[in-house]
């Protein structure tokens, strides 16, 4: 049950900004074999000059960031379906029109105790 929190420009029209969460939501399902149910998405969309991100920095040409903060259980997964999972959101991202060196993914993880749902 990874949650998944997108902090994006104005630049992002409302299409835009769906067809990013859904890319984003199938990407991770194939990558991890997550639930198709499991969809947790907070999406943040913020004003002009209220996201700063060095625009060469890893050797990139970021003219639009989009962050991408997953939090998920550290112990349901090993580093290479972590890897494998970044690797399919940006593959996805740029299928719906997203530039490559725009994505700027960050993983967090805790345990299984961290998490209350409801239940």
């Amino acid at each position: 049950m990874p949650l998944v929190t997108f902090d994006m420009g104005p630049e992002i029209d409302v299409e835009q900004r769906d067809a990013i969460a859904a890319a984003t939501q199938r990407a991770i399902v194939r990558s991890i074999d997550a639930p198709a149910g499991d969809l947790f998405q907070k999406i943040h969309q913020h004003s002009a000059g209220e996201l700063k991100a060095d625009p060469n920095w890893g050797g990139v040409d970021r003219e639009s960031v989009l962050f991408i903060d997953i939090l998920m259980v550290r112990s349901m997964y090993n580093d290479d379906q972590i890897r494998g999972m970044c690797e399919a959101i940006a593959e996805a991202l740029v299928a719906v029109g997203v530039r490559q060196d725009d994505i700027f993914i960050s993983i967090h993880a805790n345990g299984g105790s961290d998490w209350y749902a409801g239940a």
